[in-house]
């Protein structure tokens, strides 16, 4: 076991214990609290019975009483700063614990990366020359679409980018659920390309059900992952890999969260290529952020600075349809979470399902409009903020 990997051990069982402890504090400060409150009127009531028969003893007793109570008053003050102070350093462990975890997380992707490249560095002449050559042809024609997206000095740090992905884009098991929904439009086909293939998730999906499939990604450590689950890649720029495959050779094209990424020329050619390695018949589909769904723009789109262009549906549908592209369709997906999006005024607080307490009728019908005012409104906010958060549009070669 590593050295990093031992330190996350270490802290994850530390935390572990110390929310124990947390936890544990406060149930007896809670049973107590119980306990007082339950023997308080027990007490007075045992005194109040007394009161003829001893005096004294009552004083005495409700003296004591109180001072129990006053005790476990400034007990109970006490350990609630404490817990605060408690929570307040675990929150800051927490915290730290993430940041470690992150750091972790993209040196271990580093070394992957690493690793790669000095088994690139100890390759055969040949293959040297072959993987310079295609270099050269890539960047030849990204200098052309997009300076230079696929450089060899943005590649020093893909490994940066594979943890992004890891830490925003979801986890392997979250991606492959939402992806599965697109495997019913492959079933029936084979020769399947994953643009921008990412980790893989889709390219397992279909390699689980026999049907064969490759992938492109310009992210040499994205490439790696795809590696060491054998799954079969090429590493390098879509269009120029893309444009030296024969025509009509391709049963199906598949691409999510990789159009945005894209300067407009070069995806105009993307699609004009895609539409000629398609077969008749095949169908592509291009999935990505919903810049409509104003959360989805402010949150997942502008969060990553590797972003170049919002597409609006409407836009990514009509380059598709003028690419050649037929039957093209658009598929909302990802819904915003439905307890999260403004609400309406419940049914049971309308003015209708209320005894008006004498109101006049100018003030019911004053009430009535303000409540379909604050309908509209929210209903109107919940069509700009919170719909789909991404969308695909479909289409077939004819």
């Amino acid at each position: 076991m590593s050295t990093n990997q031992e330190t996350h051990t270490a802290l994850t069982s530390t935390l572990k214990t110390l929310q124990e402890q947390v936890n544990d504090m406060r149930t007896v400060q809670s049973a107590l609290v119980q306990y007082l409150q339950q023997i308080t009127p027990y007490l007075n009531t045992k005194i109040y019975e007394t009161v003829s028969q001893n005096s004294f003893f009552l004083h005495a007793l409700a003296d004591g009483v109180h001072g129990i109570s006053d005790e476990l008053l400034l007990w109970k003050e006490s350990t609630l700063a404490k817990e605060d102070r408690y929570d307040k350093k675990v929150s800051s462990l927490i915290a730290a614990h993430g940041e470690l975890r992150t750091a972790i997380g993209i040196l271990q992707t580093a070394a992957m990366v690493s690793k790669n490249q000095l088994q690139d560095t100890s390759a055969s002449p040949s293959v040297k020359h072959s993987r310079n050559t295609e270099k050269k042809s890539v960047q030849a024609i990204s200098h052309k679409t997009s300076e230079a997206q696929d450089s060899t000095d943005a590649s020093r740090n893909d490994y940066k980018y594979v943890e992004f992905e890891n830490l925003f884009r979801g986890s392997q098991d979250d991606i492959r659920k939402s992806l599965s929904e697109y495997i019913p439009y492959f079933e029936e086909t084979s020769d399947i390309l994953d643009i921008g293939c990412g980790r893989g998730e889709f390219l397992d999906l279909l390699r689980e059900r026999d049907l064969t499939c490759w992938g492109i990604d310009t992210n040499a450590g994205m490439i790696a992952e795809c590696h060491k689950r054998g799954l079969t890649v090429k590493h390098g720029d879509a269009l120029s890999i893309i444009r030296g495959i024969p025509d009509s050779s391709l049963g199906g094209i598949f691409s999510s969260q990789v159009v945005e990424h894209l300067q407009p020329d070069y995806l105009l050619e993307l699609l004009e290529t895609a539409h000629q390695k398609l077969r008749p018949g095949a169908r592509i589909i291009l999935e990505t952020i919903n810049p409509a769904c104003w959360s989805a723009f402010f949150d997942s789109y502008i969060r990553d600075i590797t972003h170049v262009q919002p597409l609006h549906p409407d836009t990514l549908k009509y380059l598709c349809i003028a690419s050649g592209f037929q039957n093209v369709e658009t598929r909302f997906c990802s819904p915003y979470p439905e307890h999260a999006k403004l609400r309406v005024v419940p049914l049971i607080d309308r003015p209708t399902d209320l005894d008006w307490n004498g109101m006049t009728d100018k003030h019911q019908r004053i009430l009535t409009s303000l409540i379909h005012a604050v309908d509209h409104h929210a209903e109107r906010l919940n069509a700009l903020l919170f719909t789909h958060m991404d969308y695909a549009v479909i289409g077939n070669r004819p």
